[in-house]
């Protein structure tokens, strides 16, 4: 369970730490090109750039997940999937608020799985290769 909770919480935490610094960049760029701050969210091809940053985090949080249970890689970084999904869609629901399209939300939780795994299996790769001397 131990791997699956840091895996989870690398991505968490990554994400979100990830998510404050491009923000502050778009807007920080907008404001440094003499630009009024938009009052709209982020633009597609800004969200695209933040969605691949978020799947990204998820395989790294499955990679770690994997890494630390030496067993199982590709199922520990499923597990950080559905435990990242077990956290975002709450908070999805609850904050329905936001103005994110429909399309960045059914990429984020059909997409937090497999790219889940992908990370496992990276670390299964990871760990099968032998070490050069």
């Amino acid at each position: 369970m131990w791997p699956i909770v840091a895996g989870v919480l690398v991505d968490t935490f990554g994400s979100f730490a990830v998510a404050v610094v491009y923000v502050l960049g778009v807007f920080g760029t907008q404001m440094a090109e003499g630009a009024p701050l938009s009052e709209e969210s982020l633009s597609t091809p800004e969200l695209i750039v933040a969605e691949i940053l978020g799947l990204l985090l998820t395989a790294v949080g499955g990679f770690v997940a994997a890494r630390i249970a030496r067993t199982r890689h590709v199922q520990h970084g499923m597990a950080v999937g559905v435990g990242c999904l077990v956290i975002w869609l709450p908070l999805q629901l609850i904050g329905s608020g936001d103005s994110l399209p429909l399309w960045y939300d059914v990429v984020s939780f059909v997409g937090v799985v497999p790219v889940g795994a992908l990370g496992g299996f990276a670390a299964r790769k990871w760990a099968t290769v032998p070490a050069s001397t």
